[in-house]
């Protein structure tokens, strides 16, 4: 097995496992609600959602996040390589059905702010685990 791969696996599981931490219904209750709701936020204001965006969006958002958590609830604590497998593939399954529905909402602008905002989130848990790694 090349290092390469291994590499890649374990970046891929740690944005499985990101998103599914991160995953709770922007109504919940708590710290989680409340972070999910920033999110969504944070969303709103980077791609400068009109307010007819916003109620066309919140509900995807809101369903994505109820998959990611309902897979969360699934594999929690079961650690083995399977496990993390299925976890990465149905949170991949969830969010690419958010984006396929996303995509005809935002507009091309929209669309490359996205892209970018995704690659800041993909490099920031790149980071974080090669800091992690480097401290073992």
């Amino acid at each position: 097995m090349s290092t390469r791969w291994i590499t890649r696996s374990t970046l891929a599981s740690c944005v499985a496992l990101f998103l599914v931490a991160i995953a709770q219904p922007v109504h919940a209750e708590g710290k989680y609600g409340e972070m999910a709701q920033q999110a969504f936020e944070e969303f709103s204001q980077r791609l400068k959602l009109s307010p007819d965006q916003e109620a066309q969006i919140k509900p995807l958002f809101e369903a994505r996040n109820s998959k990611l958590k309902e897979v969360h609830d699934k594999y929690a604590g079961d650690t083995s390589r399977s496990a993390k497998r299925s976890a990465f593939r149905e949170a991949k399954s969830a969010q690419d059905d958010f984006n396929s529905k996303l995509k005809p909402i935002l507009s091309p602008e929209q669309q490359t702010e996205l892209d970018k905002m995704r690659k800041e989130a993909r490099d920031k848990i790149k980071e974080e685990y090669q800091s992690r790694k480097a401290a073992q």
